[in-house]
């Protein structure tokens, strides 16, 4: 099925209902856009983010064999799993 979106001046597009649905889009999430030049089309993708690579760098120079640090990064990251998936040990 094909569907048209109308470009604003400031070059943003509304992605249509039944796209957002599809895709199960919601407020901020990322899209990855992929040009087809041999076909001239877009090939626009959900951008899945990974829950590891939301903290890359945050904890940049941070001592992680001091037991403290390890905790305070272990609980960010708990936070960031879904709740149904489940957790063994440390995440470091």
């Amino acid at each position: 099925m094909n569907y048209v979106a109308k470009m604003t001046r400031k070059g943003q597009l509304t992605v249509p209902v039944a796209l957002r649905e599809a895709l199960k889009l919601k407020e901020g999430d990322k899209l990855e856009f992929e040009l087809d030049t041999i076909g001239n089309r877009m090939i626009v993708k959900k951008r899945e983010i990974h829950r590891g690579s939301q903290l890359l760098g945050l904890f940049e120079g941070w001592d992680f064999e001091n037991p403290k640090n390890k905790e305070v990064m272990n609980e960010m990251m708990v936070g960031l799993l879904d709740k149904d998936e489940p957790v063994g040990g440390e995440l470091i």
